[in-house]
């Protein structure tokens, strides 16, 4: 967002939204020199898909970090031109408890790719309850048993794999052809193509085939993340507030999980 020809230099890891809806890392968005990002009309005030004019890397610059209170964060240079209630301000201007910065309240109908709903789900109780170790992926016993049986019939149905009983604590993943051959089994081997083998609860992150999916199922994966790492309660039970919680040890899973409640 920004006015023409303006500097609006942002950190390298820093990401850009693409037409297809997956988010990537301005440094790949200038080195494979992508066409087209979905950006803000100012006058219009509606989302478009933008052609890139041009693409530079500017070096090292002293950097800035912006957060908003729902906790958004960006690193910009200083020169980086932020929409206000007041017009357009350089990040240096704005004042930290009273500037109010433009961010978008919705970005639905981006994705349009369609996908295994079960797979989806599996995904999401693993994600948030389970095990993707080097072997196999196994979910923690103690959850509601609805969910319980879902993950069992989503490995079966949608990954043609079984799940095993291993003692009071977990339900294990095995292949259907192959017992106690944990290495073989599809389950696993998709998680490894996904490159979420091996990832500690704080390493854990959303794939990007999830980026590009149409609204509803983005919908049905976050529903199943929900049910396990989800929480709601209320704040004032006489004016009948609610929140919805969403926790992980996590923060990039976190951010990703924010991003895409944007998509609903």
């Amino acid at each position: 967002i920004g006015l023409p020809k303006k500097g609006k230099c942002i950190a390298a890891e820093e990401l850009v939204l693409l037409p297809n809806g997956l988010c990537k890392r301005i440094a790949d968005v200038v080195q494979d020199k992508d066409p087209f990002v979905l950006a803000l009309n100012p006058k219009t005030g509606q989302r478009v898909t933008a052609p890139v004019v041009a693409w530079h890397t500017n070096g090292k610059k002293p950097c800035l970090l912006v957060r908003t209170k729902t906790g958004r964060e960006i690193v910009t240079t200083s020169a980086h031109l932020y929409l206000t209630e007041n017009g357009w301000r350089k990040v240096k201007q704005l004042k930290p408890g009273s500037d109010r910065i433009a961010v978008p309240a919705a970005l639905r109908n981006v994705g349009k790719k369609d996908f295994d709903v079960r797979k989806l789900r599996l995904l999401a109780y693993l994600i948030a309850d389970g095990t993707m170790n080097k072997y196999s992926p196994w979910l923690t016993k103690g959850i509601d048993p609805v969910i319980a049986s879902d993950f069992k019939n989503c490995v079966v149905l949608s990954m043609g794999d079984e799940v095993s009983s291993n003692g009071p604590t977990h339900y294990v993943v095995n292949a259907s052809h192959l017992r106690g051959k944990h290495d073989c089994n599809n389950t696993r081997n998709w998680l490894c193509s996904l490159g979420l083998l091996q990832k500690h609860s704080r390493d854990k992150f959303l794939p990007d085939l999830l980026f590009g999916l149409r609204d509803d199922l983005i919908a049905e994966f976050l529903r199943a993340l929900f049910s396990c790492d989800g929480t709601i309660y209320s704040t004032n039970s006489k004016a009948n507030k609610w929140v919805i919680d969403y926790s992980s040890a996590s923060i990039k899973l976190c951010r990703q999980v924010q991003h895409l409640l944007l998509r609903l």
